[in-house]
């Protein structure tokens, strides 16, 4: 029994200074002790003078464009905190043309020697409205539309003579699957329908 209390001193020790706050963190985040050794020791590496000193130096060369985005990040919460707290109402709105003002800026400012690998199909998603090779621009795209032919009923009819064709062709499906032949049935029926309801709409107009 005398032996007791230090035995209980020496767990206390083995387990940390914050062992206490184990019972107030949820389940699924706790961890076990030489986990939690193993996370101090990283955060230790990384917040050495080596580990410092490379973050440094891997930063240097974009210096301006951190000071501009610190300042710039300084200016909008500064903005935000006072248009919160004098005109609550226009805080929301000061956010929302904010995120618009970003999109516009990254938008309509390219950058050059951007790799053409890193570029979206959709101009519209990449700095400066920049296209890839081959691709439309917004002009050709509104012509397509405009001199194209309307095909709805050739492509109704189109749909109809292959689903057609599959029924009469005994040879592409096995002929002792009933749920191929009710859903081939069923198909046609509904491209029936769609082309009467296409005609009707038509002769409507």
């Amino acid at each position: 029994m005398a032996n007791a209390p230090r035995v209980r001193r020496v767990q206390a020790v083995d387990q940390g200074p914050l062992e206490w706050l184990v019972p107030f963190i949820p389940p699924f985040l706790r961890v076990n002790c030489d986990t939690r050794a193993e996370i101090c020791r990283k955060a230790a590496n990384l917040l050495s003078k080596e580990a410092i000193e490379s973050i440094v130096l891997a930063l240097r060369p974009y210096w301006r464009s951190l000071v501009c985005y610190l300042l710039l990040t300084l200016v909008w919460t500064g903005l935000l905190v006072y248009i919160h707290h004098n005109e609550p109402e226009f805080a929301v709105a000061y956010v929302i043309l904010s995120g618009f003002s970003a999109l516009r800026y990254h938008l309509l400012n390219g950058v050059e020697g951007r790799v053409i690998d890193d570029m979206s199909a959709y101009s519209v998603f990449n700095r400066g409205a920049e296209r890839m090779l081959g691709s439309l621009s917004a002009e050709q795209f509104e012509n397509e539309i405009r001199h194209r032919h309307v095909g709805h009923e050739d492509a109704s009819r189109q749909v109809w003579l292959v689903a057609q064709d599959l029924i009469d062709r005994d040879e592409d499906y096995d002929e002792d699957d009933p749920d191929l032949i009710v859903a081939l049935k069923v198909s046609l029926q509904e491209k029936k329908r769609e082309a009467r309801r296409s005609r009707r709409t038509t002769c409507r107009k």
